[in-house]
């Protein structure tokens, strides 16, 4: 099978082996969302035929998105109906649930037909039909795979382990709440975390010990525990569909839920409907009406609909092999990626939507001059000057630091030095004002 290589959102074939060897590179976390490459594809363009609920990718760096109307493969270049020999047993069935995993396999969650493993150009069922759905999909550290099973299931188990010859479910008699299982994590210590209506549940499968941490929701039976991410220091962070106190974005840590607070974002005001630990520890968020925020150090950034999202509505989140941060929303899917030149606009606080003029200062600093505004970018901080706020003019018009460190400002049509936030004018030796000035050099 020719093996394909995400990049840039888009896959390329590898016809030559050089091409495997491509580094993968996480999107650089110091950077905004708004600076990252942004590519999107819209269900009303007619790339899909229903929503997309879920995103994986498999070893062969094919990616493949769940819908409600069947399984889409991505090849880079366009979304195709799966249509392998074997698929037909699948054609139109509901998806609801991906996994890759690391020996080749797909792992197919379905409403109502079980979960299904392509393998080796096989199809084989693992999980009987019924009148349920797949909620979640796991690979364990030890190689197992597990599904969640939400729906009419009596006393048949909502937690399965779905890779052994013979699978075995686990429910209310193993210590599983009957309201379980929305989402499915497993920490450090091979405990799992499970995500239901009203508690997220950390079962041992080992001990059987189980602790019950509940959601203290308005209204607890129709809120849902959507997603959990476990970090690597084991605090774990849970994702709750609907917003107010209790709910929303919350961390387990030490056995206690706490609201996720920041000076400018309270994360309980949101409903949360996916999440997804990144490379480096950033932590994306997805909304169900508030689109995507990520949380890194404690800094949250926002992408909503008005800067191009799909929809302010996400669904599912996925990061692919070579970094990409894929989201899935009720109206497509959308791609984020690094770009070699970081771009800084109105998005990363410039107040000028124009630069007419930029400098590189000695100290770092990155001065950008335009229509009413002076504005310096120090450590990733935008200090501005404008018009009646700091700035003796409408229009900047050159810049130059000189041997001393003084930074020369062309504005309207004066010349003036800027020290210590001070504008000092430099005239003619009439007194009138310099000119318009295009440039400025030392020599």
């Amino acid at each position: 099978m020719a093996r394909v290589k995400l990049h840039g959102c888009r896959i390329a074939l590898a016809l030559v082996a050089f091409l495997l060897a491509i580094t993968a590179h996480a999107l650089n976390p110091d950077r905004n969302i708004s600076q990252y490459a942004h590519s999107a594809w819209r269900i009303q363009d007619g790339y899909f035929s229903a929503v997309p609920w879920a995103i994986s990718q498999t070893t062969d760096g094919y990616l493949w998105i769940a819908t409600a109307s069947g399984l889409l493969r991505f090849d880079g270049v366009q979304f195709t109906p799966w249509a392998t020999p074997g698929a037909e047993k699948l054609r139109d069935t509901p998806v609801s649930s991906l996994l890759g995993t690391s020996d080749g396999s797909l792992w197919i969650g379905t409403q109502f037909k079980g979960v299904w493993q392509w393998k080796d150009q096989r199809l084989t069922q693992h999980l009987p039909s019924g009148n349920w759905a797949i909620g979640a999909m796991l690979a364990a550290r030890d190689g197992s795979v597990w599904a969640t099973r939400l729906g009419n299931l009596d006393d048949s188990g909502t937690l399965c382990e779905v890779s052994l010859a013979h699978p075995h479910c686990y429910g209310r008699s193993d210590g599983i709440p009957s309201d379980c299982c929305a989402t499915l994590a497993e920490d450090a210590g091979g405990h799992f975390l499970l995500g239901g209506s009203t508690s997220t549940v950390r079962w041992g499968r080992a001990s059987s010990d189980t602790t019950v941490y509940s959601i203290r929701g308005s209204a607890p039976n129709l809120n849902f525990t959507k997603s959990i991410a476990i970090f690597p220091d084991d605090s774990a962070w849970i994702a709750v569909d609907a917003p107010g106190p209790g709910m929303g974005l919350q961390r387990l840590i030490n056995g206690t839920l706490q609201p996720f607070k920041t000076p400018n974002w309270d994360g309980s005001s949101v409903g949360v409907e996916a999440l997804l630990l990144g490379r480096q520890n950033v932590l994306w968020v997805g909304t169900s009406d508030k689109g995507l925020f990520r949380v890194r150090d404690g800094r949250v950034d926002h992408y909503g609909s008005e800067d191009g999202l799909t929809s302010d509505h996400v669904i599912h989140l996925f990061e692919d092999r070579e970094g990409n941060v894929w989201v899935a929303t009720t109206k497509g899917v959308d791609c984020f990626r690094d770009l070699a030149v970081a771009s800084f606009t109105t998005h990363e606080g410039l107040r000028a939507e124009e630069a007419d003029t930029v400098l590189a200062a000695s100290d770092g600093t990155i001065w950008s001059g335009g229509a009413q505004s002076l504005d310096a970018l120090r450590d990733g901080k935008v200090v501005s000057l404008q018009t009646g706020k700091g700035l003796p003019g409408e229009q900047v018009t050159s810049l130059l630091e000189d041997h001393e460190g003084r930074l020369w400002v062309g504005i309207d049509h004066t010349m003036s030095i800027l020290k210590d936030g001070q504008f000092t004018p430099i005239k003619r030796p009439d007194g009138t004002p310099l000119g318009f000035v295009v440039g400025i050099a030392e020599d």
